[in-house]
Parts: structure tokens; sequence; C-alpha cells
């Protein structure tokens, strides 16, 4: 049971233990009563199962693994009101059914890159006026990577980012068009890259990796 610390101007409740998708939720959380209504709190994640988390919120991804990571948080009311920040990392990432992915490999004609097996995926993020900022993307594999920043709108599922995909030898030769494939920069670790703009919206997104 969490420690609880009742007053007049706020309630605090810490430790705050639970489980969340098959893993384990840490952290604490203060309610301001005085001077307005506010709270803060902050939650570390250890050993939760991806699919099962999307899966009870409801959401369309479909994104397997273990993740980890931490969230500070702090809002006045609703949704609108919430400020977070924190950082995420997925060990023995897979992600199925992206509309990103699929669009690279639409356009690249790679089947392998619209559902691919990454051995970690990070991303840092921070949550104001309903647009995360993620300066820091990273999933890779031992075939591929996608690195890069952006931000979403949660409102209109608009995004747009600037991103870097690498692939290993293997895969960059499965690209048949030859000025698309020279296009990739050899890095000299194995792995050629291209950087592009990833935009439009989450249902539809566009991309300039063509021109």
């Amino acid at each position: 049971m969490p420690g609880e610390r009742l007053s007049a101007e706020q309630v605090q409740l810490s430790p705050i233990e639970g489980q969340v998708a098959g893993g384990k939720a840490t952290g604490e959380m203060t309610t301001h009563l005085q001077d307005g209504f506010r709270y803060e709190g902050k939650l570390d994640l250890t050993g939760v199962s991806v699919k099962t988390l999307l899966q009870e919120a409801q959401s369309n991804l479909r994104v397997t693994g273990t993740l980890r990571g931490m969230l500070s948080f702090e809002g006045t009311g609703p949704m609108s009101t919430l400020k977070a920040n924190g950082h995420a990392e997925v060990d023995d990432c897979r992600v199925e059914d992206s509309n990103m992915l699929a669009l690279l490999s639409t356009v690249l004609k790679v089947p392998e890159l619209a559902s691919p097996d990454f051995e970690d995926c990070r991303i840092e993020y921070s949550l104001a006026n309903n647009v995360v900022s993620t300066p820091v993307v990273a999933l890779r594999s031992q075939a591929m990577e996608l690195t890069g920043k952006g931000r979403l709108n949660l409102v209109h599922s608009t995004l747009n980012y600037d991103l870097k995909l690498a692939l290993a030898e293997a895969l960059l030769h499965k690209i048949t068009m030859p000025q698309l494939r020279g296009a990739f920069e050899p890095r000299g670790d194995g792995f050629s890259e291209i950087a592009f703009r990833a935009y439009g919206t989450t249902d539809a997104p566009e991309t300039d990796i063509l021109t």
C-alpha cells in the first residue's frame, strides 16, 4: 500500500507500487489543493509488456517487446494541461502494421522493412500542449537502423520528423533502383544511410526520400 500524507494544502502518495501490463510501476504523486488544483509525480516502469500495454490502451499500434522507462509529469486538469518528459527502452522490439515503415518498404521496394525485428528501441520525449517532442528516436537491429528526432501533434495526428535510415549491405542491395541505392552513403561500419523527412499524418505519412 502506498504511504499517504494528508494536509489542507496537499495529498502525497509515496511510494506508489503497482502492476502494469505484466510489469512493475513504482513512483510517487503529489496533489496540491491550495492556490489552484495541480498535480505532479514520477513513475519508473520495468518489465512491461508493450503488446499488453497497447491493448489495454486500445491503441491500433502493434508493437511487441519488454519496456523499461521513466516518466515525470505535472498538470492542472485534463490531458490538454498535462506536461511530461521521460525516456523508454524496449528490448526485443518488433513493429508491425506501422504506416511509416510500410511507406518506406513501398518506396524502397524492400518488403523486409515493413515489419522488422529490432534488438532495441529507444526514445526520449517530452509532452506539452498536446505535442510530443522526441529529441531522440533510435530503432536498431543487425540489418537496419532508424534514428532521428521530431514532433507529433496528438490532437491533429500530424507529424514532422527528421530521420536517417541505415541499411546493412544485404538489405541495401535489395533496392533495385540504382539512383536510389546510390543515394545511401556508406558509414564505414557496414551500414549505408540516407537522411529524409517524414511528415503528414500518422494514418497517411509522407516522405521526401525519393527526392
